[in-house]
């Protein structure tokens, strides 16, 4: 008794010869959100900040510390907002002690000398 043949389904199903061609995807930029201005942009043009084992709230320079993580722009006004408000706090999950949000505002204001 012969075989029968394998009917294939789908739209978009190669021939056999060439079931081992890969496609390429060319590389994503991760877009992440400013929780001051709300504004949306490359992962690496944003300032990361994390909330660490110890409770304090600090600045990830490598973007790749565990924890929670929020993103904020490089801008001044964006650091104000973001730790005036209860952004920060509720993004974290976290409640903000004044003494981190008073190094948080220095760290900007040094930041932005820097730029």
């Amino acid at each position: 008794m012969p075989k029968a043949k394998r009917k294939r389904k789908g739209l978009f199903m190669l021939p056999k010869k060439m079931t081992s061609v890969k496609l390429q995807h060319p590389a994503k930029t991760p877009i992440r959100t400013c929780i001051g201005c709300r504004k949306k942009g490359a992962k690496q043009s944003l300032v990361r900040l994390t909330y660490t084992e110890s409770g304090i709230i600090e600045v990830d320079t490598r973007k790749i510390r565990e924890g929670r993580g929020i993103y904020l722009c490089e801008a001044t006004d964006c650091w104000e907002k973001g730790l005036k408000g209860n952004r920060l706090e509720h993004a974290l999950k976290v409640p903000l002690h004044s003494g981190n949000a008073t190094h948080l505002i220095e760290y900007s204001k040094r930041f932005a000398q820097n730029r």
